[in-house]
């Protein structure tokens, strides 16, 4: 590179990047120190902190929405490819995170008329909203020729049977009363469920999916079918492509809350950059998408509500035949969480209960950072001489009001009551930090314990007030603990 050249790509980089200092060890220094890097290598700067330095060629791993050698180019979603079908306009929607000091870049569809979804893919159904008093079903003016495939008995089943065709996608639900069951004196319902193929973004493939809310077996038919052939069951563009051992990683990588797929996809390429059959960003984010779809649909209430029903510690004959770590669910009351309304899910386990016995103090407390809204959770949990924490039970609350602490301990309590466990029996302390309103719902539920200040928010709060009193005590203060 020419020096006059040379100098203008670093006085470029040094006015657009923020420069942080980057730590190696040895053999990685070594590694560097070894090989020919011109003035593009990532190493130089950083990646604009839109990226990682992949440490095995020194070159940028980009964000999504950012390119370029030093990943300095924001990149808009409209801009990078025709993301809308069927006459759609898009529209670039950029928001500022105040976390990240970065902005969060998407974008947003307008469809033409008669079409809808998020790429503007399909065509409205005028069906979809219609139920005919759940005593008949709507027939479209384009009636679909719809080829019934099979029964199955369970949703294993169901998953083990759509391996044969390419991944799906759910685009709209409805209940009705159920055509499964041939005898159906009950008038137990059932769910219609419709999906598209993921192949590709215009494929016609679909599938209505027939589920039986009472017995939960599923009846599958489909329209403008295609099989996914040998080659392409071994092709890297599809989900299947990914190797055993790496959809392993990436389910190790999602447990160990990192649920991204851009994020996965760095870490992968960061730990194992060098092996081959590496998946691409597009295969995790398929796979992803996938294992969403699989797993339920939980991000709606009426989903919540549809996972939670039958589970709960009121259904005497679930609770009685229910597995020692299987969970159950307590304090029921799903709603949208307001001011008015407030949200509460418990969650326990038999075995988790027995750890009551285990306790020598017992913990109160809430995290932020676990349910997908921000609400609280609380954890509740023993620990014991070697400082150990054993965990009982958790809830999800919208808000964190004495009444809702109050609804948890009574809550808590009927479940106690069941398994014959006496709860004032085991503890005498219970440890908290300065929440008032936590206090004050042990002091109504359990009088008879006595509350101990959690040590680090004792100290947390000694720091923090400390600049209430004069300047010469404050040392002495702060450090008499």
């Amino acid at each position: 590179m020419e020096p006059k050249s040379f100098s203008k790509l670093i006085d470029t980089y040094t006015k657009q990047i923020d420069w942080q200092p980057i730590r190696y060890d040895i053999k990685t220094l070594n590694e560097l120190l070894s090989k020919n890097l011109d003035a593009s290598s990532c190493i130089l700067f950083n990646c604009s902190n839109h990226g990682i330095c992949n440490k095995n060629n020194f070159e940028c791993i980009c964000n999504e929405h950012y390119y370029g050698v030093a990943c300095e180019l924001p990149q808009k979603k409209c801009e990078s490819q025709n993301r809308c079908l069927n006459l759609g306009t898009c529209v670039d929607i950029i928001e500022f995170d105040n976390q990240t000091n970065m902005n969060n870049y998407d974008y947003e569809c307008v469809c033409s008329k008669d079409y809808f979804g998020s790429n503007c893919e399909y065509n409205i159904d005028p069906c979809s909203n219609i139920t005919c008093s759940s005593n008949g079903y709507c027939n479209m003016k384009k009636k679909v020729d719809w080829q019934f495939l099979t029964n199955v008995n369970n949703l294993k089943d169901f998953e083990t049977y759509m391996r044969k065709f390419f991944p799906t996608a759910a685009d709209h639900s409805n209940t009705n009363n159920c055509q499964l069951c041939q005898k159906n004196s009950e008038n137990h319902k059932m769910k219609a469920q419709y999906r598209h193929c993921l192949c590709e973004p215009c494929c016609s493939t679909r599938y209505l999916i027939h589920v039986c809310l009472n017995t939960g077996a599923i009846r599958i038919f489909g329209t403008n079918l295609h099989e996914l052939s040998d080659s392409q069951e071994n092709s890297e563009q599809l989900v299947k492509g990914i190797s055993a051992k790496f959809k392993e990683i990436i389910e190790d990588i999602i447990h160990s809350n990192i649920s991204k797929p851009f994020n996965i996809f760095q870490k992968i390429m960061l730990d194992y950059g060098t092996e081959r059959n590496v998946p691409k960003l597009t295969q995790i984010q398929n796979y992803v998408k996938y294992r969403r779809i699989k797993n339920g649909d939980v991000n709606s209430i009426d989903g919540l509500i549809e996972l939670v029903n039958g589970r709960t510690v009121d259904n005497e004959n679930f609770f009685l035949n229910l597995v020692d770590d299987e969970p159950f669910y307590f304090g029921v009351d799903i709603s949208d969480g307001s001011q008015d309304s407030h949200f509460h899910l418990g969650i326990s386990s038999k075995k988790l209960l027995e750890n009551l016995k285990i306790g020598e103090t017992f913990h109160l407390d809430c995290t932020y950072k676990v349910v997908k809204y921000g609400f609280p959770l609380i954890v509740f949990g023993a620990s014991d001489i070697r400082r150990k924490f054993y965990p009982i039970c958790f809830m999800i609350t919208s808000n964190e009001q004495e009444k809702d602490f109050i609804y948890f301990f009574n809550n808590f309590k009927k479940i106690t009551d069941k398994v014959k466990i006496k709860l004032t029996q085991f503890f005498e302390f219970l440890c908290i930090d300065a929440d008032r309103a936590m206090a004050n719902s042990i002091a109504t539920c359990l009088n008879s314990r006595k509350l101990i200040m959690c040590w680090y928010h004792f100290r947390a709060n000694i720091n923090k007030n400390s600049n209430k009193i004069p300047n010469e005590l404050q040392d002495d203060v702060v450090n008499d603990y």
